[in-house]
């Protein structure tokens, strides 16, 4: 599944403190300054912070999600491997719903 459509990986974030508000920048690790995502103060910094790393772990959550597709299959038994299947086949298609 090699079908990248969105700025490649891995991405990180960058924290933006300016008269009392944090934000953070979501940026390519090569590409400082070109963001790909913004994440605006919520209210809390922790919060705000944690809803950056996750945005920033994407592109590396799509490409465990497309490993583990690709290593189980459809041939695995078990009720509980084949719902972990749909769940990330489904995050997988939310990933690259255009």
């Amino acid at each position: 599944m090699t079908d990248t459509r969105h700025t490649p990986g891995p991405w990180e974030t960058l924290k933006i403190a300016e008269r009392g508000v944090v934000d953070y920048a979501i940026y390519p690790s090569n590409q400082i300054g070109f963001n790909v995502a913004k994440v605006l103060d919520g209210g809390s910094e922790c919060e705000t912070a944690s809803n950056a790393r996750l945005i920033a772990a994407a592109p590396e959550l799509l490409d465990v999600c497309e490993a583990f597709i690709g290593w189980i299959g459809d041939g695995v038994a078990g009720e509980m491997l084949a719902d972990i299947r749909a769940r990330a086949r489904a995050a997988i298609e939310k990933a690259r719903k255009e």
